[in-house]
């Protein structure tokens, strides 16, 4: 799981300019793959694992930022979006 140190690292990493960022070293979304059957927290911790960065991935040769806005924090969202997976 996000530790609050690395959660502001992985925040730090989604703001910079993408000609600092090295796509390779990002994880594709397309590759991650989350049991529907297992408890929500596993199914968290599972794509956080899989993802690495929540804030910062690439869907092929795409770079792809994430903000959360509003009152939903990043473990709502998840929620919300693994929920909604099947």
């Amino acid at each position: 799981m996000l530790t609050t140190t690395k959660l502001g690292k992985a925040k730090a990493a989604a703001a910079l300019p993408n000609d600092q960022i090295d796509i390779d070293a990002l994880r594709d979304i397309r590759d991650v793959v989350v049991d529907p059957n297992l408890p929500f927290e596993e199914r968290l911790r599972s794509y956080i694992d899989q993802i690495g960065n929540p804030y910062l991935y690439r869907h092929g040769k795409h770079i792809v930022r994430v903000e959360f806005a509003g009152e939903s924090t990043l473990e709502e969202c998840c929620a919300h979006y693994l929920s909604s997976t099947h």
